[in-house]
């Protein structure tokens, strides 16, 4: 159980991509304009969250691992007429060590939003919510 605080209820815990990402600021556009967990203010600010989620991590090669996650997350409290599920979320996300100061990472993330979304928001149907990112790492 996660309650609210000024920075995002998720910007300091952030497992699944489109619920609690902060890295990507489209995704508060996509999702009716009020942001995902880690957006400060609007109505998923107030609300608390309950995030369920499991995972399985693979490393078919000695360079690659494989993570597929899913999350359900619902709110604690909503305001009158707003319905309390987030949605459901699956992930997939690949990184590639090409060498040992580059990686390449993949994630391709998709939330079956709840009515959520839709009843406190702009009243967009948020069915399908996709998201890729790809990332080219290099350290010194």
């Amino acid at each position: 159980d996660i309650e609210g605080y000024g920075a995002g209820i998720g910007d300091d815990w952030q497992k699944v991509w489109v619920l609690t990402n902060s890295e990507d600021d489209g995704i508060a556009e996509n999702l009716g304009g009020i942001g995902n967990l880690s957006t400060a203010g609007g109505v998923t600010g107030v609300t608390g969250a309950q995030i369920y989620y499991g995972g399985i991590t693979v490393m078919p090669m000695e360079k690659l691992d494989v993570k597929f996650l899913v999350a359900y997350a619902e709110a604690d409290e909503t305001p009158d007429g707003v319905d309390d599920e987030f949605g459901w979320e699956y992930d997939l996300f690949l990184n590639y060590k090409i060498f040992d100061n580059l990686t390449y990472s993949f994630i391709a993330a998709y939330l079956d939003a709840g009515d959520l979304w839709e009843d406190a928001g702009t009243g967009d149907d948020l069915e399908d919510n996709f998201h890729l990112f790809n990332q080219l790492s290099l350290r010194f």
